[in-house]
């Protein structure tokens, strides 16, 4: 498990929250084989209260943690296998403040 680092993600939930756009913080799993989730998988990713499963993640923070680097994560939930459920927010107002949001937070103060 490799940690986000606490400032950076406080900074920026409180950056996304403060644009009117829902913030959970929590653990999430990083897979390569997004076809081979069992429903017994995805169980077991809810009991133990994972909030997302994601492709990218682990390998970004492993790497920033390789250097020194501090990371958090913003993402942007599209669809849900715990629900059995494909939610359209990619597509609407909801994604397009979400990247508003990031853009301004990469622009703020806090990065400089």
């Amino acid at each position: 498990m490799v940690p986000a680092d606490p400032e950076l993600t406080a900074a920026l939930a409180g950056f996304l929250d403060g644009r009117g756009l829902p913030v959970r913080q929590g653990p999430i799993v990083t897979t390569g084989a997004v076809f081979r989730e069992t429903e017994e998988l995805i169980s077991s990713w809810n009991r133990d209260g994972l909030l997302a499963v994601e492709l990218e993640a682990s390998s970004q923070f492993a790497l920033a943690n390789y250097m020194g680097l501090k990371t958090a994560m913003a993402l942007l939930v599209t669809d849900s296998p715990v629900r059995n459920e494909t939610s359209d927010v990619i597509r609407g107002r909801e994604r397009d403040k979400f990247v508003n949001g990031l853009c301004a937070f990469i622009g703020s103060p806090f990065m400089a």
